[in-house]
């Protein structure tokens, strides 16, 4: 059965996720959605209650929304990006092309680099 603490384990734990991705730290994250630190903290803990405004507030800040904050079967793989930029139009394009450069291949390498480090993070959550 899922219980509500359940429910707020699981939300902290994708905001946990999507904050370290960024690379923010819990203090940094706080002072972009002006709330406290420690309330963040709760918050990812799955100790506090969180409103729909806050959850809003932090699923803007990822470039989400809420519905997508709320999709607990895909933490972090619901936006496959690494930092340059490179996404799934990129590795289809790529696939569907019968030239694929070095450059291209790099990104993929990074791109799955990226995708491991993201299923370690997964793995340790269970």
């Amino acid at each position: 059965m899922v219980t509500s603490d359940t429910l707020l384990k699981k939300i902290g734990d994708k905001i946990r996720v999507l904050r370290t991705e960024k690379g923010y730290s819990q203090e940094d994250l706080a002072g972009e959605l002006n709330i406290s630190a420690s309330g963040l903290a709760k918050i990812e803990r799955g100790e506090s209650d969180i409103s729909f405004k806050k959850l809003e507030k932090i699923a803007t800040f990822f470039e989400l929304n809420i519905l997508e904050i709320l999709n607990l079967a895909s933490i972090s793989y619901y936006n496959f990006k690494t930092k340059n930029g490179f996404n799934s139009k990129t590795i289809n394009n790529a696939c569907a092309s019968p030239k694929i450069n070095k450059e291209t291949i790099e990104k993929l390498i990074q791109a799955i680099e990226n995708l491991n480090s993201r299923v370690a993070v997964l793995e340790k959550m269970k």
